[in-house]
């Protein structure tokens, strides 16, 4: 036995040296195998004539030798590895199969006529299922509008290496995020075996607050079919702060009420104050016991996600509130979450004359206004239409008001000449 696996071992060696071997050759082997763990799996070697007996070398280096017909039906050292081929072809079907079992097999053939041997390798990736998550960031990430952000997805154990795809909620189709990244490959200490890392570069914006952000890992077989796939998420935090400007205030009058609203859009929730800038500097804010009746500070208004209105609300305006300067102010501990908007406020004069007065129109009043204004125009384009075709037709008012008269009657009513009845001059008038 010893003496036939040296002579594998020599033909092994030749072969891979690419010295040519005369006499058995093996004319095919199994192309690159994928088996899933637990799995039971054929793999194929044939020979161009028959051989004595025939080897397996494992990835693990465990030798199979002397198998064949009417010989070793079993692998010693690999009791899961059959044999179950012919005289020219060692096949063998490997059952339950495992991790250590991917990696280089090499089919060795033996001929004791001429004493010489064969050999072909061929591999068997035994699929792993990676290992997914994110590598340094997990649950919620809280980042700022507008700043680029990467994340790190993490595929370990992974066999055969697979693909990486970043979205939006947890369909991958939908809401994909496009990414410039390529995947890194770490080899482990098992053939075929590595970790997989992609970053993703992303620039998050306000309207991605509140979304998840999935890693998803795809593993393929050797026909493109799935065999596994994994995903990852991560709860996306962004803050953000947009103070929308709003229209300058109109006149008001000695007496009067005026609220002066704001619209904050941000994230977290804002924390807003007013400051009443004069003489002497009053702070207004929620709860605040030095509100008066005459400053008063409405309760913060949600109107959307993320949408909020302040309103400040000033009573018995009086012509002093004109040298004040009313500031909201959004307070963060984040600079670029901070904010504020000023306000002046006319008492007791008109809008100036060469400033126009903004519109307080209802928007229902316009469309109304220019559906009007449409259905005039198309009426006046009407009247005109008719009123060329009359004239060019001589019809209804531009008819020629002449009565017509045939030529035939109208020679018969002239008065014959001859016919013409002459008085005498010193005749009796004929009684009428």
């Amino acid at each position: 036995m010893k003496h036939e696996f040296r002579l594998l071992l020599c033909g092994v060696l030749l072969a891979l040296s690419g010295e040519e071997v005369f006499g058995i050759k093996i004319l095919s082997i199994s192309e690159k195998l994928l088996a899933k763990p637990g799995s039971d799996i054929k793999i194929s070697c044939g020979g161009d004539s028959p051989f004595t007996w025939c080897s397996w070398i494992l990835p693990s280096n465990a030798s199979c030798s002397d198998l064949g017909v009417g010989r070793n039906q079993q692998c010693r050292r690999e009791p899961n590895l059959r044999f179950n081929g012919t005289d020219t072809e060692c096949n063998v079907v490997l059952k339950n199969v495992k991790r250590e079992h991917s990696g280089t097999w090499i089919c060795g053939m033996y001929d004791s006529s001429t004493n010489e041997t064969s050999s072909l390798s061929t591999i068997l990736d035994v699929f792993e299922e990676a290992s997914l998550d994110f590598k340094t960031q997990y649950g919620i990430v809280t980042v700022i509008a507008g700043n680029p952000v990467s994340f790190l997805c993490e595929a370990d154990h992974s066999r055969p290496v697979g693909k990486f795809k970043w979205h939006f909620g947890s369909n991958p189709v939908k809401n994909r995020i496009l990414n410039t990244e390529s995947s890194v490959l770490f080899p482990l200490d098992e053939p075929g075996l590595y970790r997989v890392e992609e970053k993703l570069v992303f620039t998050p914006q306000p309207k991605h607050d509140g979304e998840k952000i999935h890693c998803s890992y795809y593993q393929y077989g050797m026909n493109k079919e799935v065999l596994f796939s994994s995903m990852v998420d991560i709860d996306l935090r962004v803050e953000f702060l947009n103070i929308l400007p709003s229209p300058r205030l109109p006149p008001v009058y000695t007496g009067d009420t005026l609220n002066i609203s704001v619209e904050v859009h941000g994230s977290p929730g804002p924390y807003i104050h007013w400051e009443i800038l004069g003489e002497n500097t009053l702070v207004i804010s929620q709860g605040n016991p030095e509100q008066s009746q005459k400053y008063n500070l409405l309760p913060t208004q949600q109107v959307d996600k993320n949408k909020y209105i302040t309103t400040l609300k000033i009573q018995n305006i009086s012509v002093e509130d004109m040298d004040k300067t009313f500031k909201m102010v959004v307070n963060s501990s984040k600079v670029e979450l901070s904010g504020e908007q000023e306000f002046r406020i006319t008492v007791d004069k008109p809008w100036p004359e060469d400033e126009d007065v903004p519109s307080q129109a209802d928007p229902k009043t316009a469309i109304i206004l220019v559906i009007s204004l449409i259905i005039l125009l198309i009426l006046a384009i009407i009247i005109g239409l008719t009123v060329l075709y009359a004239k060019k037709q001589e019809k209804w008012c531009f008819q020629n008001n002449t009565p017509y008269i045939s030529p035939e009657i109208k020679e018969q009513s002239q008065p014959l000449a001859s016919s013409e009845v002459k008085h005498h001059p010193y005749g009796r008038p004929s009684p009428i």
